[in-house]
């Protein structure tokens, strides 16, 4: 564990705080000038105020440089595609506790006493009782927005993109060669296929977690 790391809240003040410096500098320009004193950034304030941001050293090489002058673009590209991951992270939280809940009631359904139907002799004795129908549908269409499913998706299909919930959709059928995901259920080579992917993920998941 490493004891050095820092916390969510953390972590969240921090995005906070960046957040916040673009939204001020949002209006700024820097521009990257060179001449007999030396490199320099220029900025030109939202209120028309001009000057001199920074002044390079010799000892700054070309990436100090570039990190440093275009330090307003980095934020304003970067922080939108975490909002995005964050989003999105939020979304696939919640798809899943919806998922879960629907096979918990699956479930709970599945293992309610069956009556026995008219007219039928009760079991002869030492018969077991049949087993109950695992849901296989219900456990794909769980992994289908786990991210490491995804991955594994996508190398099973030779690289092809699989990052949301669509495409893993995809992906799964093709690979199991069929056109929903009802026939893992109603059919023995789609349930065999399924059973057989799911043992190569498990596989998959262990090595990827190491």
């Amino acid at each position: 564990m490493n004891t050095h790391a820092p916390s969510r809240a953390a972590e969240s003040s921090r995005l906070h705080r960046l957040n916040a410096l673009a939204d001020r500098a949002a209006a700024d320009t820097w521009r990257l000038e060179t001449d007999r004193l030396g490199v320099r950034v220029y900025g030109n304030r939202f209120d028309g105020s001009q000057g001199v941001v920074c002044e390079f050293t010799e000892f700054a090489n070309d990436d100090d440089i570039v990190l440093i002058s275009a330090a307003i673009d980095h934020l304003t590209f970067l922080l939108p595609i975490i909002a995005r991951a964050a989003r999105r992270f939020r979304e696939q939280q919640a798809t899943i506790a919806e998922l879960q809940a629907t096979l918990a009631e699956r479930e709970a359904m599945a293992s309610q006493p069956v009556p026995p139907a008219p007219g039928k002799a009760d079991r002869p004795k030492g018969h077991a009782a049949p087993e109950k129908t695992k849901d296989y549908a219900a456990q794909a269409s769980l992994l289908l927005v786990n991210p490491v499913f995804q991955r594994f998706l996508s190398e099973q299909r030779d690289g092809k993109v699989v990052d949301d919930k669509d495409t893993a959709d995809a992906a799964l059928k093709a690979l199991l060669g069929i056109e929903s995901k009802k026939q893992i259920n109603a059919k023995d080579a789609a349930r065999a296929a399924w059973l057989d992917l799911r043992a190569r993920f498990s596989a998959y998941e262990r090595g990827y977690g190491e």
